[in-house]
């Protein structure tokens, strides 16, 4: 949905389903977004720009989505705003 409304990139998508392919239930976002920073930064990784792309953008995406979740914890929504 986050795709679909607008909020993150194709390049974010992409990752996100490729990872929830491999890895069935909840996604972790900032430990998933370290492993991924530390497998772009090695030198036998950095061949794959296209991946290396994919890979930023969905570290952004993840960091973005984790930083709304620590600003709204304990927090009151009108969800009907």
């Amino acid at each position: 949905m986050l795709y679909w409304e607008g909020y993150i990139s194709e390049y974010a998508l992409a990752s996100f389903a490729l990872y929830r392919l491999d890895h069935p239930g909840p996604i972790d976002l900032v430990e998933w977004a370290g492993q991924v920073r530390a497998k772009i930064e090695r030198e036998d990784f950095a061949g794959y720009r296209v991946a290396i792309r994919m890979y930023e953008a969905a570290i952004d995406a993840a960091e973005g989505i984790a930083r709304l979740i620590d600003f709204l914890n304990g927090r009151l929504v009108d969800v009907e705003a």
